[in-house]
């Protein structure tokens, strides 16, 4: 069943980017509108941006891991999988529903699986990759960066 459910969250995952592969993903398109008062909606998308930024630094970690042979795979899919329900945690409070349940999702797989070799995860986390990059990348997108570094300066120093 393992396998199955391991093949399963590749498919999922390859449909989830390509169907959001063109164009603005549906969760990116609800962020730019969602707010949090008092700080609005500027500072929503920078820390959903950072979250899933770092998550995608976490899975290169953990890929790398299991390459290198640095951690034993059971305890890499179980690492993985909390690394993964943190994200979903911390994606929720922007309301990105769709990227919550890939999460999740894949966070459930992951907590039970137990791959035969390295290089059989390191190709799950490839694609989770690509699937979660996709989206941090039309996030990032939306952010005016240039406007934001030209208006905004630092704090003097007290």
């Amino acid at each position: 069943m393992a396998y199955v459910s391991a093949a399963m969250l590749v498919e999922e995952l390859r449909e989830f980017t390509v169907d959001r592969w063109i164009g603005e993903p549906p969760d990116v398109a609800a962020l730019r509108r969602f707010t949090l008062p008092p700080m609005g909606n500027l500072p929503c998308v920078l820390y959903c941006n950072f979250d899933l930024f770092w998550a995608g630094e976490q899975l290169q970690v953990v890929r790398q891991a299991a390459l290198d042979g640095d951690l034993r795979l059971p305890e890499l899919c179980s690492v993985t999988a909390m690394l993964l329900e943190r994200t979903a945690t911390r994606t929720a409070k922007w309301e990105m529903p769709e990227t919550v349940q890939l999460l999740r999702r894949a966070a459930s797989i992951l907590a039970e699986w137990r791959p035969d070799t390295s290089r059989e995860y390191a190709v799950v986390i490839e694609h989770l990759l690509m699937a979660l990059n996709r989206i941090q990348a039309a996030v990032d997108a939306i952010i005016p960066w240039n406007d934001l570094d030209g208006a905004v300066r630092l704090r003097p120093q007290s």
